[in-house]
C-alpha cells in the first residue's frame, strides 16, 4: 500500500505539473532534498516508475546553499534560464526553465527599437547642427567676406548689415569700424600722395628753371672764355695787320692767316657750346704742348715773350678731362687779360705738383689793376673765381697799380687713371 501510495502521489505531482501553464513554453521541474526528479514537464526527464533520477543539471549543493537564483544552462541543446526556489519545510526545489530567446526577443526589439531611436536622433541631432552652424555661423561669416571682396573691387563704402545683438555682430560692428578707419587714413593718405605730388611737380619746375639759369650761365662763360679770347686775338692780328698793310705784305698775311684760323675756331667753339657738347670729348691727348703752344702763338703779335715750366707735362696730361678743360678756360682767360689790359712784355706761366694738388702760377710784368675793386666789376675774373671754387680750389692774386700782376691757383689732383680705378 506503501508503494502503491507514492507512486500515486508522483503521478499527481506529474499531473498537476502538466496543469501548469507557463509562459514563453517554459517547462517546471520539482527536485527533493537530494537533487532526485519527482517531477518534471521536459520529456528528457519521461516517466522512470519508482526510481527517482539525479538533476544534471545544477548542483544541488549550490541549490542548498541559498533559497533561490537563477542559472544559464544547455538542455537539450537549447540555451535555457534557469530558476529555482527552495522550499524550507519539505526540502524540495522548484525549477522553472525558460529558454533564453524567448526571454531575450523582447530585449532585443526593445534594444533594437533604442538603436533606431538613438539613430534617428543621432541624424536630427547632425542636421540640426548644420542647419544652426549654417544660419548662426556660415550666413553672417559668408556676408562679411562678401563685404570685404565688395571692398576689394572698389567700393569703399560697402558695410556688414548687423541685424542681431550676438556675437558676429559684435564682429561686424567692429570690421565697420576697422573699415571707416582704412577709409579715413586712406583719404589722408591720397592727400598727402596728392600734396606731395604737386610740391614734386613745383619742385621738378624749380629744377628746371635753375637748370636753364645754370646752362645760360654756362653758355655766357664759354662765350666769354673761348670766343672772348678768339676775337681778342682777331681784334690784335687786325691791328698789326693794319700797320703791316704797305710794309711787311709776307707777316700780313701770315697774320690774316692767323685771323683766319682765330674765325674757324670761334665758330667751332660757338658750335660746341650751343650743342653742348661735353669737355672731354674736346680735351686733346697732349694738352700741356697744345695748352702752352696756344698761349705763345696768341702773345706773338703784341711780341710779348712767353716763358712756361710745366714740370711734368705726362702728369698735367693724366688728369681728369674737366680738370684740363677747366685749366685751358682759366689760361684763355688770364691770356685775354693780359692782351686787352696789362700791356706786358713779359708773361711766365708755371704748373707743378706738390702734394695731392695742382699749382697753377701765372704774372706779367704789366700795369696791374686794383684786385679788390676790379674783383666786383669784372666779368672775367669772377668767371676765374668760380671755376676755382667749383673744383673745389682757391686762388690769390697779388696786383699792384704799375708793378704786373701775380695768378697762383691751387686746384685738387683728379687723374684720368684715379677716377677708373674709383669707378670700377
Amino acid at each position: 500500500v506503501g508503494v502503491m501510495g507514492i507512486d500515486i502521489l508522483l503521478t499527481d505531482l506529474q499531473n498537476l505539473l502538466e496543469t501548469l501553464e507557463i509562459p514563453r513554453q517554459g517547462k517546471a521541474i520539482l527536485l527533493n532534498k537530494r537533487g532526485e526528479i519527482i517531477a518534471s514537464q521536459l520529456p528528457s526527464h519521461g516517466d522512470s516508475g519508482l526510481e527517482l533520477k539525479k538533476i544534471e543539471l545544477v548542483d544541488i549543493r549550490q541549490l542548498q546553499a541559498g533559497k533561490g537564483g537563477h542559472l544559464i544552462r544547455l538542455i537539450d541543446k537549447s540555451k535555457v534560464h534557469l530558476s529555482y526556489k527552495a522550499n524550507e519545510t519539505t526540502g524540495w526545489t522548484l525549477l522553472l526553465a525558460l529558454p533564453y530567446d524567448s526571454i531575450m526577443a523582447p530585449v532585443s526589439k526593445i534594444l533594437t527599437l533604442m538603436a533606431s531611436i538613438h539613430a534617428l536622433l543621432m541624424v536630427m541631432l547632425i542636421a540640426s547642427l548644420g542647419l544652426i552652424t549654417r544660419w548662426i555661423i556660415l550666413v553672417p561669416l559668408e556676408s562679411i567676406i562678401t563685404v570685404i571682396n565688395r571692398m576689394e573691387s572698389g567700393e569703399r563704402d560697402a558695410r556688414v548689415t548687423v541685424d542681431s545683438a550676438d556675437e558676429f555682430a559684435i564682429l561686424g560692428n567692429e570690421f565697420n569700424k576697422l573699415a571707416d578707419t582704412v577709409n579715413e587714413y586712406s583719404n589722408n593718405l591720397e592727400d598727402k600722395v596728392r600734396q606731395r605730388t604737386e610740391e614734386v611737380t613745383r619742385l621738378q619746375q624749380e629744377i628746371t628753371r635753375l637748370q636753364i639759369i645754370e646752362e645760360k650761365k654756362r653758355i655766357y662763360r664759354d662765350m666769354h672764355d673761348a670766343l672772348g679770347a678768339k676775337l681778342t686775338n682777331i681784334c690784335i692780328c687786325n691791328s698789326v695787320a693794319q700797320r703791316l698793310v704797305t710794309s711787311d705784305s709776307v707777316k700780313l698775311n701770315r697774320l690774316l692767316g692767323r685771323i683766319e684760323k682765330n674765325c674757324q675756331q670761334a665758330i667751332h667753339n660757338l658750335k660746341d657750346i650751343v650743342r653742348g657738347m661735353k669737355d672731354e670729348d674736346r680735351s686733346a691727348p697732349d694738352f700741356a704742348r697744345l695748352m702752352l703752344l696756344n698761349i705763345a702763338q696768341r702773345l706773338k703779335p703784341e711780341n710779348i715773350v712767353f716763358q712756361s715750366d710745366f714740370q711734368d707735362p705726362e702728369l698735367i696730361n693724366s688728369l681728369h678731362s674737366d680738370l684740363k678743360v677747366e685749366i685751358e678756360k682759366i689760361l684763355l682767360e688770364l691770356v685775354s687779360n693780359v692782351l686787352k689790359n696789362a700791356r706786358a712784355r713779359r708773361v711766365y706761366c708755371g704748373l707743378k705738383q706738390e702734394d695731392r694738388s695742382i699749382l697753377l702760377v701765372f704774372k706779367d710784368d704789366g700795369t696791374g689793376f686794383d684786385y679788390p675793386r676790379m674783383k666786383q666789376t669784372g666779368y672775367g675774373l669772377r668767371n676765374i673765381s668760380y671755376r676755382v671754387d667749383r673744383l673745389g680750389g682757391r686762388v690769390e692774386v697779388t696786383s699792384t697799380p704799375g708793378e704786373g700782376t701775380k695768378f697762383e691757383i691751387d686746384i685738387p689732383v683728379k687723374t684720368e687713371s684715379n677716377e677708373d680705378h674709383r669707378e670700377k
